[in-house]
């Protein structure tokens, strides 16, 4: 993967991380009349460092599949830790219940990311083997036209 689609997708991560930590606090804080600057600027800081750790998903070569899974095992417990980290030094959860609570949320908004990520890549997966489909039918009828297989193609 390019360094630019890399970059995308670490863009994409941060906008979909804010947005869900905005959602939250807004849901669970029914009370709270207005969201402060404060606030929406340190679920931006977080937000960051939170979609950072994308690069550990990325390996530049081929890998097995037991390494995918532990790398994506890997970057869920590290954007927990970063999470918590910042839920600590910016005093967001006191009670031991609401760092359980916090860490659920991450957890949800972690599996509503992979859910849009899933769907986006089954997506170009599909249109990859849709252009594959029409190439072979298209060669299977190129065949039966001129009677006649590809040279160098082996069956």
């Amino acid at each position: 993967m390019s360094n630019k689609n890399i970059f995308k997708m670490i863009v994409h991560d941060f906008f979909i991380i804010f947005a869900s930590c905005v959602m939250f606090v807004v849901l669970l804080n029914p009370d709270q009349q207005m969201i402060k600057i404060q606030d929406l600027r340190n679920a931006m800081l977080c937000s960051i460092a939170a979609s950072l750790p994308t690069l550990i998903l990325y390996y530049p070569r081929e890998c097995p599949l037991w390494y995918e899974k532990f790398r994506i095992i890997l970057h869920f417990i590290v954007v927990e830790v970063i999470v918590a980290i910042f839920s600590e030094v910016l005093n967001w959860v006191y009670t031991p219940a609401g760092k359980v609570i916090m860490a659920i949320e991450v957890a949800v908004i972690y599996a509503i990311i992979k859910a849009f990520s899933y769907r986006g890549d089954k997506k170009t997966a599909d249109q990859i083997n849709e252009k594959l489909k029409r190439m072979k039918e298209e060669e299977k009828e190129l065949e039966e036209k001129t009677g006649r297989k590809r040279i160098g193609k082996e069956r």
